[in-house]
């Protein structure tokens, strides 16, 4: 037979489960987050050192014939001369 002794301590346990997942679900949230955030840092370093640069010379190359181009499809010829992936 069950005291309620037993029934609090159970109900006890089960709050407690329920307090510690909820904690770790956020520390994973945030550290996501964080990772999330530093991937981007990175992505954009990436894009200010090697593919603006070389998304200049294509314009200024382009410019010289009178030729214009999107910045999506400047961007292309950055990364296509880099052999970087390219966004779909």
């Amino acid at each position: 037979m069950i005291c309620v002794n037993d029934v609090a301590k159970i109900q006890e346990k089960v709050e407690e489960e329920l307090f510690v997942r909820k904690l770790e679900a956020k520390f994973f949230e945030m550290k996501k987050a964080e990772l999330d955030m530093k991937a981007k840092e990175e992505q954009l370093a990436i894009f200010e050192e090697a593919v603006l640069p070389e998304m200049v010379k294509a314009r200024m190359l382009l410019e010289q014939t009178g030729d214009k181009i999107s910045d999506k499809g400047c961007e292309a010829i950055a990364k296509w001369k880099l052999d970087m992936p390219l966004e779909k």
